[in-house]
């Protein structure tokens, strides 16, 4: 409802947050809204859908639309604490290759494990405009043994 009444009046954003609005996989008017947004504010230099459930698939069709443009403003996206999971960092590194225009991702506590982490920090590897990667509290370490 939010973002359908932004698009209406289309006001020039640079910045748009929406942490902790829900945006879970049977949100489907939500995911479609934010995709129409990322087109129709041009200038939107950062998105924060932090906390908000987003769904992979929807997460990486923003990306996909933002951050592969080089004639758009840099992007910086926070999409920390949404559970994205293993399978989810995979699928978000695969979109990140080749990232153009994303200047920030922080994309902490989001459960991706080490494999998911590596993926994406190669998939960054020579981005031309990255300037801050967030990848903390991803990997969880092994439970420690007391030795007593």
């Amino acid at each position: 409802m939010i973002l359908e009444a932004l698009h209406a009046s289309a006001p020039p954003l640079q910045c748009l947050a929406l942490d902790g609005c829900a945006m879970g996989e049977r949100d489907e008017r939500a995911r479609l809204a934010l995709l129409s947004a990322c087109t129709a504010f041009a200038g939107l230099r950062r998105l924060s859908v932090a906390g908000t459930g987003i769904p992979t698939d929807a997460l990486c069709a923003v990306l996909a639309l933002l951050a592969h443009n080089p004639s758009r403003p840099p992007l910086s996206l926070d999409c920390a604490r949404n559970r994205l999971g293993p399978s989810g960092g995979l699928r978000l590194a695969a979109v990140l290759r080749g990232a153009a225009s994303l200047e920030c991702l922080e994309a902490a506590d989001n459960e991706l494990g080490a494999h998911a982490v590596a993926a994406i920090a190669e998939a960054l590897r020579g981005a031309p405009s990255l300037r801050s990667l967030g990848l903390a509290r991803n990997i969880r370490s092994p439970p420690r043994r007391d030795s007593s």
